[in-house]
């Protein structure tokens, strides 16, 4: 789950089908709701034994998705604690070694095979949460919205801010993206603050904000509910950083009144 993305790791499920079970309620994870994957994501787990795997995001740049994708799905399997069987493979390449085990591979198979079926809607709970931590961690790039998925506003977002470390540098659309190519560098920097605060327990409610009175960098809340404002500036290694004026704390303190 999550081939195609620009970011994050890569997720596959294996799940065994009690022999009980009504395999019909298990369909192609991206035809049913957030609301019903969730509810066949816990039936599964009770009912079924089930083994959820990826690989991050530095086997991706390292191996090339297609194999990173089967080695998940080892991971996967392995993660069922069985020594052998018959797997039904997603796709048309089976996975590497795996001695003792039998391979059918399917193409289409999530809309073939229920246990497939049941195994990519363990992935795709899986990998949404994943994805949403990540939102957290690196608000800047709207994972909530496209769930590292190529699209306009993630693409654009990277251009902005540059590839945070949970981007795949591999890929289109990533490893051509240096900050040399930013629009502008004061913006870059500013999304560079923005994730030190967020890995810290910050959230960013405004970037760039404007005000009659100035325009403000970075805004923060806390657990305290406290809002902490940040002025970003850019200077080289050898400049002086010249202290915030009087003037300026003025501003930014009716800016932050108003």
């Amino acid at each position: 789950m999550g081939r195609g993305c620009l970011a994050g790791h890569v997720y596959a499920g294996a799940v065994i089908l009690n022999k009980l079970e009504n395999n019909s309620m298990y369909r192609d994870s991206k035809t049913l709701s957030g609301v019903r994957r969730e509810e066949l994501r816990l039936r599964i787990k009770s009912y079924n034994q089930h083994g959820i795997g990826f690989a991050s995001v530095e086997e991706i740049d390292r191996l090339n998705i297609l194999k990173a994708s089967l080695l998940a799905m080892k991971r996967a399997v392995l993660a069922l604690g069985v020594k052998s069987g018959h797997i039904l493979v997603d796709g048309i390449y089976p996975i590497p070694d795996m001695p003792g085990f039998h391979q059918s591979c399917l193409i289409k198979g999530d809309q073939r095979a229920a246990p497939i079926a049941a195994a990519s809607i363990l992935a795709k709970v899986e990998r949404d949460w994943y994805i949403s931590e990540l939102g957290k961690d690196y608000p800047l790039y709207g994972f909530e919205q496209h769930k590292g998925y190529c699209t306009a506003a993630h693409k654009e977002a990277i251009r902005k801010y540059g590839p945070c470390p949970v981007h795949r540098r591999s890929f289109s659309g990533v490893k051509n993206i240096s900050p040399h190519h930013f629009h502008e560098r004061g913006m870059y920097n500013e999304a560079l603050v923005a994730l030190l605060f967020a890995a810290k327990g910050f959230q960013l409610i405004a970037h760039r904000l404007q005000t009659p009175w100035a325009e403000i960098d970075l805004i923060f809340s806390d657990e305290s509910n406290g809002l902490t404002i940040v002025e970003v500036k850019t200077v080289r290694l050898d400049q002086y950083i010249p202290p915030i004026s009087h003037s300026q704390k003025k501003r930014l303190a009716r800016a932050h009144l108003h």
